[in-house]
């Protein structure tokens, strides 16, 4: 008598949908009414030390089928939501994988809408002027821009007061120095400083200084 428990993770019921977004670029994988979501209750919780939370979910959904299996900083898409991967376990025999995830935007308040830019360098042919153009490369990016620190600067051979901003955002974003963030109200941002690229339980911060 052969034991086969593949199938009996099928009879759930409120079975959904999902994509599985990677981190490393692999094309996403649509999980097609086989994926299960269920609360992290206040037990699990308490047992993690605080690694997770009862904001946190279990997203199971089954081996087979699977073309890549999801790691640590994966994304479990439903709907708008993006889950992002904190733990991953194998259960019944190995024929179900179950992901601790996290929604980043709604514990970070992740209330904000902005843009992200580049510039480029071009020379007016009347004066051979050097401006900078700049170009969208992210648009309707969900973030959230906090006050940091005011110091007072007297390089530039005038008093001033250099504010500095934290924006932190959803995912991991490659910035570079001709790169700026547009806030909602005209802001400009200039990144100074990159913070926890690498922590998936957080968010990835950003310190700005702003200009008019």
């Amino acid at each position: 008598m052969s034991l086969d428990l593949s199938e009996d993770y099928l009879l759930f019921d409120n079975l959904t949908s999902v994509t599985l977004k990677f981190r490393d670029g692999s094309p996403d994988e649509l999980i097609n009414g086989k994926a299960l979501r269920r609360a992290v209750t206040f037990r699990e919780a308490m047992a993690s030390n605080g690694k997770v939370t009862t904001s946190d979910v279990h997203w199971h959904i089954p081996v087979d089928g699977l073309n890549k299996t999801p790691t640590l900083g994966d994304k479990i898409v439903h709907g708008s939501t993006e889950w992002t991967v904190l733990v991953r376990e194998e259960q019944t025999l190995s024929t179900r994988l179950r992901f601790t995830c996290r929604d980043i935007a709604i514990t970070a308040g992740l209330d904000t809408v902005i843009k992200i830019q580049s510039s480029t360098t071009q020379k007016e042919q009347a004066t051979n002027a050097i401006k900078l153009v700049y170009s969208d490369l992210h648009t309707n990016v969900r973030a959230k821009i906090q006050f940091v620190s005011g110091t007072r600067d007297r390089q530039s051979g005038r008093d001033e007061m250099v504010r500095k901003w934290a924006v932190s955002f959803e995912q991991t974003f490659a910035f570079s120095p001709n790169y700026r963030i547009v806030g909602p109200d005209g802001v400009f941002y200039k990144p100074v400083e990159l913070r926890d690229p690498d922590d998936i339980g957080k968010p990835f911060v950003v310190i700005c200084e702003a200009y008019p």
